[in-house]
């Protein structure tokens, strides 16, 4: 007898999210093992796709001076889409990989048994209420009648103990491994490039290197993004601007250690860059921020907390003693990462707790 495989939808209840590309395709390529998969994002957005995937192409288009009024009106047209296919096709669950969370609300009213039926993926979500009322306000309508996914499981956790949702709404995966081609030359000691960093850090680190250039005088080696700031000796870099997906791995292959200099702001959620930091087996020294030590605790070897020079320089100079320990560790974060594992944790979203 032939397995039942359940009816998906899969989409981003919001205006696509170029952060998010690499991280879909991953899961529109387990879910299409798992389920009978319609997918719904821009046209061409995807180089290529499974062949058993129905894509539907949809772009939310709604101009306003008022970029947050915007991005609600978006949200709503993106689920309106979803409504229109669900009512022909009579989709099993709705899973949205991002979304408004004002639109969220109105969400209740468009499909059938909500609480059954439709799931949320939450990136940030955690930190958006702690400041934000009216977030707070808005989620509480509907966080008891949606299903929710998490990036890690102990992500998952705090989310549960923050924002009080029963424990049977909430699911988790882990974050898919992006592994690259290994590269022979070493261009940059320590590389942080996400969008994230803590500009009031780079700022500072800056002004200490125009003052001593202890960075020069030690040999090491440091690219940074910001928002703000430009700065070149030839040791400290710091530039501004977006990276395409090409440039921003061929940096991570070339650096030796990977800075994640987050603000105290960024808690309770997952840093793509750490995942491609250990993906692709380079160290992680970050701020002492939830997330970095968590993955201290777990990865003592491979994660480090403290950002400052002295910090930097300390490690440097113990690069070689590191290098010869790290293999176990790395190891784990992939075996727990795995294809596989993401997989499973699909099924146990989808099929085994769903019970479709």
């Amino acid at each position: 007898m032939k397995k039942y495989k359940p009816r998906i939808l899969f989409m981003e209840a919001r205006e696509n999210l170029f952060g998010h590309k690499r991280q879909n395709e991953a899961i529109i390529n387990v879910l299409s093992e798992i389920a009978e998969l319609t997918i719904v994002f821009p046209s061409e957005w995807f180089q290529t796709i499974p062949q058993n995937v129905k894509y539907y192409q949809f772009t939310p288009d709604f101009i306003c001076k008022k970029e947050n009024f915007a991005q609600i009106i978006k949200s709503l047209q993106c689920m309106k889409f979803a409504k229109s296919l669900d009512q022909k096709m009579h989709f099993d669950c709705i899973f949205f990989a991002s979304y408004n969370i004002y639109a969220m609300v109105l969400s209740r009213l468009m499909f059938r048994k909500h609480c059954e039926r439709v799931f949320i993926l939450h990136h940030n979500i955690s930190d958006q209420l702690d400041v934000s009322l009216s977030k707070r306000i808005c989620f509480s309508l509907f966080k008891k009648k949606t299903k929710h996914i998490l990036i890690e499981d102990f992500i998952r956790n705090s989310f549960i103990q923050k924002q009080h949702v029963p424990d049977n709404l909430t699911y988790f995966f882990p974050h898919q491994l992006n592994i690259e081609k290994q590269s022979s030359h070493i261009t940059y000691d320590y590389t942080g490039i996400s969008n994230s960093n803590d500009e009031k850090w780079i700022k500072k680190i800056i002004a200490e290197e125009r003052k001593t250039s202890i960075l020069k005088n030690t040999g090491i080696r440091i690219l940074l993004r910001s928002v703000h700031y430009e700065y070149d000796n030839g040791f400290l870099t710091v530039f501004k601007g977006i990276l395409d997906e090409q440039k921003y791995y061929k940096i991570i292959m070339e650096s030796r250690v990977i800075l994640i200099p987050f603000p105290k702001e960024f808690r309770y959620r997952i840093s793509g860059s750490v995942a491609d930091a250990f993906s692709n087996e380079k160290r992680v020294i970050g701020s002492n921020i939830p997330l970095i030590k968590k993955y201290h605790d777990d990865y003592p070897h491979i994660c480090k907390t403290g950002v400052q020079i002295q910090d930097i320089i300390k490690d440097y100079n113990n690069k070689e003693k590191y290098e010869t320990i790290c293999k176990k560790e790395f190891n784990q974060y992939k075996a727990s990462h795995s294809y596989e594992a993401f997989k499973d944790a699909f099924r146990k979203i989808f099929i085994n707790d769903a019970g479709v």
